[in-house]
Order: structure tokens, then C-alpha cells, then sequence
């Protein structure tokens, strides 16, 4: 006696392919409490399952490139709230995504630079503040979890959707120990 909902795969003989449907059925009582009749409406929602399968696909192919890229990666939404960071990201700052997730970009990456003399602004907050992107050259020390600093190179930009809004902004940064380390190697040697 109550309406039901139904998806499912249709394949249209005559022209040899598959089409996904979707079946409402809602029944009509009459005054007495009885099913009269139903009204029963099939729908081709193809299109739709084939985006939702693409933008699935999309999804996972972006997680399984993050997870491979030696860079840390972190993004936010236009508050400078966290809303994904990569493996390598989980690694430099001592957070787990799910930890991260929501939380103001500067409980997550703190920033400091010896030829500033202390805490910068975080770049992420630097980008959603003018909209432009952000490349470091010079190196500053990531600040981790548990407040070990990690020296990294780093740029950001913001995240714009097919309008040109600002719908966030992202960090990749890297670590450059040993860089650093030859570095001072070789200068010791001249």
C-alpha cells in the first residue's frame, strides 16, 4: 500500500543496448482504504547513471594520482577549512585526513621563516585572501604535529569552478631536507 522506487538495467532488444530505468509505482485507495488503482511512471535516467559513473571514475583516478605524487597536497574551501590532504601531506604534518578534515588550515600547517623572523601567514589564507597563486623559492620550516619543523618548498592557488569563482584553494609543498643537506655539503667543501 505505500509507493515504491526502483532502478534497474533495461536492455532494448530491437536496439541491442542497455538503458537504466527508474520505476515509481504509487497506489490510489479509494474511500474505504483500498488500492483503486497505482500510477506507475518509468523513467530513463541513462544519462545520469553514465555522469555519475564518470564523475566516480574522475574521483578515483584523482585519489589514486595524490596517493602516487611525492608532494604533499592539501585543499581547502573558500573558509580555509581542510577538506582533502594526500598521503604525502599526512606524512609531513603528523595529521590524518580524517583528523584534518574541517579544521582551519593553520591547526594543520603552521608555517615559519628564519628570514621573517617567526609564523607567516598561511599561504592557503594568503590565496583566498587575493586570489592569486603563490610560488616559494625561498625556504621556509613546515611546523608538524608534533611541532618538529620540516624545511619545505612549496606553491598555492586557488581552486576555481567552471565559472571562474573561487570555490577554495590548494597547497603543494615538498620536503627539502635533503636538498638542504647538500647544500651545506657543498659548502663546506668550497
Amino acid at each position: 500500500g505505500v509507493s515504491s522506487q526502483l532502478n534497474f538495467r533495461w536492455h532494448l532488444v530491437k536496439e541491442g543496448v542497455n538503458r537504466w530505468m527508474n520505476f515509481k509505482s504509487s497506489p490510489i485507495f479509494d474511500p474505504h482504504g483500498q488500492v483503486q488503482m497505482s500510477i506507475n511512471i518509468l523513467k530513463d535516467i541513462t544519462e545520469d547513471k553514465e555522469a555519475e559513473v564518470k564523475l566516480k571514475n574522475a574521483h578515483e583516478r584523482l585519489q589514486t594520482m595524490l596517493a602516487s605524487i611525492n608532494n604533499g597536497v592539501v585543499a581547502t574551501d573558500t573558509e580555509g577549512r581542510v577538506e582533502l590532504m594526500n598521503p604525502m601531506a599526512e606524512k609531513l604534518t603528523g595529521w590524518t585526513q580524517e583528523q584534518a578534515l574541517g579544521k582551519p588550515i593553520e591547526d594543520i600547517l603552521s608555517i615559519t621563516s628564519e628570514y621573517k623572523g617567526g609564523l607567516i601567514s598561511n599561504p592557503i589564507r594568503t590565496v583566498l585572501g587575493d586570489a592569486t597563486s603563490i610560488d616559494v623559492s625561498v625556504p621556509v620550516q613546515l611546523i608538524n604535529r608534533d611541532g618538529v619543523q620540516v624545511p619545505i618548498g612549496y606553491n598555492a592557488a586557488p581552486i576555481k569552478d567552471q565559472f571562474g569563482s573561487m570555490v577554495g584553494a590548494v597547497m603543494v609543498f615538498r620536503d627539502i631536507s635533503d636538498r638542504q643537506k647538500a647544500e651545506q655539503e657543498r659548502n663546506k667543501l668550497t
